[in-house]
């Protein structure tokens, strides 16, 4: 099995042996590339990357977890740094909900637990609630689409309508946005090595106008709701009610930096104020922003273990007949202003 050929490029990110690397052919006929660490035997944990984002950005956690864990991850179809041709390709959310639940039926699975990241929050949420996979806990960093799209960052007033425009566009337009798009993703300002290698990693994914059309297909493809939930696009009252119904299922953790950029973490504000029992942990600004969860992995990987470690807890006191408690407040706070 060859690994994408974007990782080459980035040998220093993290160390590639940590990771077996397979592929799966889904339904459809889409190879996966699928990736797995850590003992087969322990807790699963599946890490859910956005549809627009390389497994690259994640691997720090991955390969965190997977010293404790079996951790069971994969590249989401239609990305742009893919070496694959996805003009024709199925990107709606219930085809890459079914890749996640053929993914998990063609290995032995015993608890599972869901790691994520903003819009692939709805990939695992999606197969938890529509596709019945198996469901321990959740973990979801700056998920997006949960307060009925009131919230506003400059991801949304700037770029989105730029992809908009370029699912459509003709060449000329096409080459303007992406020229836009180059000048908005400049990494010179770039002061780590951590944030260097971020931004080469993201930049992959418009290295061309025909990626930005590529991207703009992938987002708006995935946006729209399958026709049997009610044609609604992603971020509509059905969305926050699917996620409310699954707070009340699962034990589920939101976190969400104060400087995120992307998704405002008033939509984790909101989620929390609807679900009492769903807890929500605050990063302060200067972590990390939307991409914590390469900027700040280590901190989040030690919330992931709490999560984890207190729903398995709360689980064997259930099996044994005691009562069950919620974790204490230093496992997992409260949301607060």
């Amino acid at each position: 099995m060859s690994y994408p050929s974007y990782w080459r490029n980035f040998k220093g990110v993290v160390e590639k042996n940590t990771f077996r690397a397979s592929t799966l052919i889904a339904s459809d006929g889409h190879p996966l590339t699928i990736y797995e660490a850590g003992d087969i035997d322990r807790d699963a944990v599946v890490i859910v990357s956005p549809v627009a984002s390389p497994f690259l950005v994640m691997a720090r956690i991955a390969e965190s977890l997977a010293r404790r864990f079996r951790v069971i991850s994969w590249e989401v179809r239609g990305s742009t740094f893919l070496d694959e041709d996805c003009d024709s390709c199925c990107l709606s959310l219930e085809r890459h909900a079914q890749d996640l639940q053929e993914i998990l039926a063609s290995r032995q699975v015993g608890r599972v637990h869901y790691v994520t990241w903003c819009g692939g929050a709805w990939i695992a949420y999606w197969a938890l609630m529509c596709r019945n996979v198996p469901g321990s806990s959740v973990f979801s960093i700056a998920p997006n689409c949960l307060s009925e799209g009131e919230e506003k960052t400059p991801f949304d007033e700037f770029i989105m309508p730029l992809l908009r425009r370029a699912v459509q566009a003709d060449p000329p337009t096409l080459e303007s946005i992406y020229k836009i798009l180059q000048g908005g993703t400049d990494n010179r300002a770039c002061k780590s090595k951590e944030e260097k290698d971020l931004y080469e990693i993201t930049d992959l994914r418009i290295e061309s106008p025909r990626a930005i059309r590529q991207l703009a297909k992938l987002f708006f493809d995935f946006v729209a709701l399958p026709a049997s939930y009610g044609c609604e696009s992603l971020g509509g009252r059905m969305t926050t009610e699917l996620f409310d119904t699954m707070c009340g299922r699962l034990p589920v953790v939101l976190v969400h930096a104060r400087d995120d950029q992307y998704v405002n973490y008033s939509c984790s504000l909101a989620a929390v104020a609807r679900n009492p029992r769903t807890k929500l942990i605050l990063y302060p600004e200067g972590v990390g922003g939307h991409f914590i969860p390469f900027l700040d992995y280590r901190a989040i990987c030690s919330d992931i273990e709490n999560l984890i470690d207190s729903t398995t807890r709360i689980t064997s006191l259930e099996q044994v007949g005691q009562e069950a408690v919620e974790p204490p407040p230093s496992i997992c706070a409260p949301a607060v202003g």
